[in-house]
């Protein structure tokens, strides 16, 4: 194994797009993906107790989606 002082890591790590685009991002969409369906199957009246219109979302360039979803549901 090299010595630390043999590895040279790049300053930056950059995730967007291109040859630098994060390698879990289509991981995390299909657990999402997955953990959605698997709720409403689960729960069937599961809905949002808040108008739609009113959720706040968040203001970021790279995180695009609702800031939080209030949901209901009987367990």
């Amino acid at each position: 194994m090299p010595s630390s002082e043999a590895i040279r890591l790049p300053k930056r790590r950059r995730f967007g797009h291109g040859p630098h685009h994060c390698l879990g991002d289509q991981l995390a969409r299909i657990e999402l993906r997955t953990l959605l369906t698997t709720m409403l199957h689960r729960f069937p009246d599961l809905h949002l107790t808040a108008d739609p219109e009113h959720i706040p979302t968040h203001q970021h360039r790279v995180v695009h989606g609702p800031a939080r979803l209030p949901v209901d549901f009987t367990p």
